[in-house]
C-alpha cells in the first residue's frame, strides 16, 4: 500500500490508479493514515532550506582560565628562536661547503734585462693586473715571487710600461688574441 502512496504522491499514477487510490484510502483509514504521513513526509523534505542553522561546534573554555595563553606566549618567542638558530646554522653550512680551498704554491719570477728600466708581470693568476718585479742588486735580473693557484696559467711580462714579453725559460708559450705572445705555466702542488 505504502507503494500505491509514493507512486500517487510522484504523480506517477494513470487516471484509473488515481481513482482506485482515492477508493482505497476512503476504504481502510490504516492506508489513509499511511498516506497523510507519507505527504507530510515530503512536504518537510521539498520546503525550502532555514536561512539560519544552529551552530555545529562551540568553542571549549580552557579548563585554568588564561593558562593556555601563557604557554603559548612563552613557546612562540622560544620556537622563532630555535627557527632562527636553526636557520643560520644551515646558512653556515652551506656557506662553508660552497666556499672552496684553492691550493697555491710560491714561484719565483726571474728574468734577465739589464736594459729596461722597468718589469711588470700579468697573467691569469693576478687577474691580467700588473704586478711589478723587483730589480735584483745592479745584475740586470728582476724578480718577484708569488702565490700561484694550482692549474694552467697564462702570462706575459711587461718591459718598460709597453711591450709584452714573453719568458724565454718556459717552454710552452701560445699566441694571444693581441698579436703578443703568453707564456704558459702549468703549477702542481
Amino acid at each position: 500500500m505504502k507503494e500505491l502512496a509514493s507512486l500517487f504522491i510522484d504523480d506517477e499514477l494513470s487516471l484509473d490508479e488515481k481513482l482506485n487510490f482515492v477508493d482505497a484510502i476512503h476504504d481502510s483509514n490504516v492506508f489513509y493514515t499511511e498516506t497523510k504521513q507519507l505527504i507530510d513526509l515530503e512536504m518537510v523534505l521539498s520546503s525550502d532550506v532555514t536561512d539560519h542553522a544552529p551552530p555545529t561546534w562551540v568553542p571549549a573554555q580552557p579548563v585554568i582560565p588564561g593558562l593556555i595563553n601563557r604557554i603559548m606566549s612563552f613557546i612562540r618567542p622560544v620556537g622563532y628562536a630555535l627557527t632562527g638558530t636553526f636557520a643560520a646554522l644551515i646558512f653556515v653550512f652551506v656557506s662553508q661547503n660552497n666556499q672552496t680551498v684553492t691550493e697555491t704554491r710560491s714561484n719565483r719570477f726571474v728574468i734577465y734585462k739589464p736594459d729596461v728600466s722597468k718589469v711588470e708581470i700579468t697573467g691569469s693568476f693576478t687577474l691580467w693586473e700588473k704586478v711589478p718585479l723587483h730589480e735584483a742588486g745592479d745584475s740586470g735580473y728582476w724578480e718577484v715571487t708569488l702565490e700561484i693557484p694550482r692549474g694552467v696559467h697564462r702570462f706575459t711580462y711587461i718591459l718598460d710600461d709597453h711591450t709584452p714579453f714573453a719568458d724565454p725559460t718556459v717552454p710552452s708559450s701560445e699566441m694571444d688574441d693581441f698579436g703578443g705572445k703568453d707564456s704558459i705555466l702549468t703549477t702542481e702542488i
